[in-house]
């Protein structure tokens, strides 16, 4: 069964064959989004999906996605061996990085001191969703 979380995540329209492309390899048969996940909305030149239960926050399943080239951005809530997450998958790369209300945050130290392993992380996490939403707002050519 393992940890469960709620998950939201959005991705480019145009894009959405790379999603089912790279989910059958982790999610099994997928034709549809609805097949991955529970709500689906379509918002412009985005789609948005979201399911209630994404075991472990679906770690591994968004890396596989981000490998397969995939760009895409969230956040998935906490389950009981983790806190919220945003996450994004941009140039094969998946980065998950702590957050409140779907907000990158740094953990600090006993003295206020933001902590430098987590804080480069945002950073890292911050640059690259500038990247991936300046890909996600270029229109399809096509």
């Amino acid at each position: 069964m393992g940890d469960r979380c709620y998950l939201s995540m959005w991705w480019k329209k145009s894009d959405t064959e790379k999603l089912l492309a790279a989910s059958r390899g982790v999610f099994g048969a997928c034709s549809k989004p609805e097949d991955i996940f529970s709500d689906v909305e379509e918002d412009g030149e985005e789609i948005h999906g979201s399911r209630d239960e994404a075991n472990y926050g679906w770690f591994e399943q968004l890396t596989a996605m981000a490998k397969a080239g995939l760009v895409f951005h969230g956040w998935h809530g906490p389950g009981g061996e983790y806190g919220e997450k945003v996450f994004l998958g941009f140039n094969g790369e998946y980065i998950e990085v702590d957050s409140v209300r779907q907000e990158p945050v740094v953990p600090v130290d006993d003295d206020g001191n933001p902590e430098v392993n987590p804080l480069a992380q945002v950073r890292h996490y911050v640059e690259t969703m500038k990247k991936a939403q300046a890909y996600m707002k270029e229109e399809a050519h096509g």
